[in-house]
């Protein structure tokens, strides 16, 4: 998985925040508040990070989906094709990061009821379902071992809620 924009910039002169210097082991919590709880899409921890610049994407490690769909989206604006940002790469299964990896919560495609509604995630003092959009822990970093229980806490939840921990997503086939 990439990470690659979303809250790195800020402002019309796009000053760049406390996203763009995240270390190996931070942890992003993508979601959104639903009926004032915070509901959780993925998991993302901090493996490695590189320099980019949206109008440029030939040097980066992405594939080129990510080139097209990201990079040429975000260049199509003139003012995005030069912001410079930080692309990040996950943790994996295979390459954790203190233990910790990037995932998505799933069911199984064959399964009777596939779809689900995002799993709820309580983090008291971590995360504020009122505090929409937040990004307070780039700027507040924690000891390694609260992070990891936090992040040992939002999967047991998640699993207990009967899904999965999606961790590899392949891309579709190119078509045409």
């Amino acid at each position: 998985m990439l990470y690659s924009n979303c809250k790195q910039t800020v402002g019309p002169e796009q000053r760049p925040t406390a996203m763009q210097r995240l270390t190996p082991g931070s942890v992003i919590c993508f979601g959104s508040t639903i009926d004032g709880e915070f509901c959780v899409d993925t998991v993302y921890v901090v493996a490695s990070a590189e320099p980019w610049v949206a109008g440029r994407t030939d040097h980066i490690d992405a594939s080129d989906a990510f080139k097209v769909c990201t990079g040429q989206s975000l260049a199509s604006s003139a003012r995005a094709a030069e912001m410079r940002l930080t692309l990040y790469h996950s943790a994996t299964v295979d390459g954790p990061v203190e233990g910790m990896f990037s995932f998505v919560p799933a069911r199984l495609a064959e399964g009777a009821d596939a779809r689900f509604a995002r799993p709820v995630v309580r983090l008291p003092g971590l995360i504020n379902p009122a505090n929409r959009q937040s990004t307070w822990g780039s700027t507040r970093p924690l000891p390694v071992d609260v992070v990891r229980d936090a992040w040992a806490s939002m999967r047991d939840q998640i699993v207990a809620q009967g899904l999965h921990l999606g961790t590899r997503i392949d891309l579709p086939p190119e078509h045409g």
